[in-house]
């Protein structure tokens, strides 16, 4: 039985989303300092054929839909998330991006 996919929050405040294993689990501090944890479920169109690796579709897709969500540019998500796959890094991804409006955000992503 899965256990679904988990992310560990930034601290300050901390914390942890478990979303469904084919989803990306999300946490960020906004510039209030209030945590916001989301599970995000990419676009099926977008998504690999079970059980092959994630490429770089599959990646620009992630980036699309989670910088949309966040409000932030997917440009600045991509690169992390592409260098962090090739990686093979298991844990979650952990950033500080800037929102369009301009605030800071510390985010911290695991893709499925």
């Amino acid at each position: 039985m899965s256990t679904g996919n988990r992310c560990q929050c930034p601290s300050p405040p901390g914390g942890e989303v478990t979303c469904a294993p084919d989803q990306a689990a999300v946490c960020y501090v906004d510039e209030a300092g209030a945590l916001h944890a989301l599970c995000i479920a990419l676009p099926a169109q977008a998504r690999a054929p079970h059980g092959d690796a994630v490429g770089d579709a599959q990646l620009a897709a992630w980036a699309d839909v989670i910088g949309a969500r966040l409000d932030v540019d997917a440009a600045q998500l991509l690169p992390p998330l592409r260098a962090h796959r090739a990686a093979a890094i298991s844990s979650p991804l952990a950033l500080t991006l800037r929102r369009r409006g301009g605030a800071g955000l510390r985010i911290r992503v695991r893709l499925p």
